[in-house]
C-alpha cells in the first residue's frame, strides 16, 4: 500500500496566536517571550488580536511565511517519507497547519494533533527554523503513535519526547543532510533539561528491532515506568 502523505499548509491567524502564546507560556515559561507579547495575554482578546494584525504588517509576517514555505517545500516530501522508513508508522492526518506567528517560538499542538506555531522574532535564521518547524511536526507523529498503539503515557514525557527527535534528526543520515549545522553537541546545550536522556537513548535506538520496541526500552531505561 502507497503512503500517502500529508499536505502542509501555511496559515497566519491571530486568533490562533493568542491562543497559543497562552499556552506556551503555560507549558514552558515566558523567557523566550517577548516583553510586548507578554503583556498581550492580559489584555482583552480583541484588543490583544488587533495589536498582533498591525504588527504583523509592521513586521512583514506575511514575507516571512512566504520565505520559510520556499525553504520547507524542499524537504518537504523526503523528510515526511523518510519519518514514515524510520518510524513504522504513517502520519495519521492529511493536514497539518503551520501557524505562522510574531510570538510562539516553537510549538506542537499534541492535543489536537492538527498544528504547530513557528515564530518569527525567535532569534535564530529562517533556515534553521525548517529544522524547529520539522521538529514540531514530529511531536505530533510520536504522540500519534502512542495513542494508536495505546503505549503508557509517560511516553510522553519531556525526556523522551524532546530526546528522540534530536537523536533521529542527528544520528540519521538522511535527515540530518536536511541539517547539517544540527550536532548532538548543540542539541545539547538547545535541550539542557534532557542532555543524560539523550546519552542513555542513543544506544537503544541503535540496537532497537522497531520504533515501538524503542520507545518501550526508553521508558524502562529512564525509570519512567510508574510515572502517569
Amino acid at each position: 500500500m502507497k503512503n500517502i502523505l500529508p499536505k502542509i499548509t501555511f496559515k497566519i491567524d491571530a486568533e490562533m496566536e493568542l491562543k497559543y502564546l497562552k499556552k506556551f507560556i503555560d507549558e514552558c515559561g515566558n523567557s523566550k517571550i517577548a516583553e510586548d507579547a507578554r503583556r498581550l495575554v492580559n489584555l482583552p482578546p480583541k484588543e490583544a488580536i488587533s495589536i498582533l494584525e498591525e504588527n504583523y504588517k509592521k513586521e512583514n509576517l506575511e514575507g516571512f511565511k512566504d520565505e520559510l514555505a520556499i525553504l520547507w517545500k524542499k524537504i518537504e516530501e523526503p523528510y515526511l517519507r523518510r519519518i514514515i522508513e524510520l518510524t513504522g508508522y504513517n502520519w495519521r492526518s492529511k493536514e497539518y497547519i503551520c501557524y505562522i506567528t510574531l510570538n510562539v517560538p516553537g510549538f506542537a499542538d499534541v492535543w489536537k494533533k492538527k498544528g504547530v506555531f513557528i515564530g518569527k522574532r525567535y532569534p535564530i535564521p529562517t533556515f534553521c527554523k525548517v529544522y524547529v518547524l520539522a521538529h514540531e511536526l514530529f511531536h505530533i507523529h510520536h504522540f500519534q503513535i502512542i495513542d494508536k498503539e495505546k503505549l503508557p503515557s509517560s511516553a510522553k514525557e519531556v525526556a523522551i519526547n524532546e530526546s528522540v527527535p534530536v537523536i533521529l534528526f542527528v544520528l540519521d543520515k538522511e535527515l540530518n543532510k536536511f541539517w547539517p549545522y544540527i550536532t548532538l553537541e548543540n542539541s545539547r546545550k538547545s535541550y539542557g533539561e534532557v542532555d543524560k536522556s539523550i546519552d542513555k537513548l542513543i544506544p537503544l535506538w541503535e540496537k532497537r528491532k522497531n520504533f515501538k520496541d524503542f520507545i518501550q526500552k526508553s521508558i524502562i531505561e529512564l525509570n519512567l515506568e510508574n510515572k502517569k
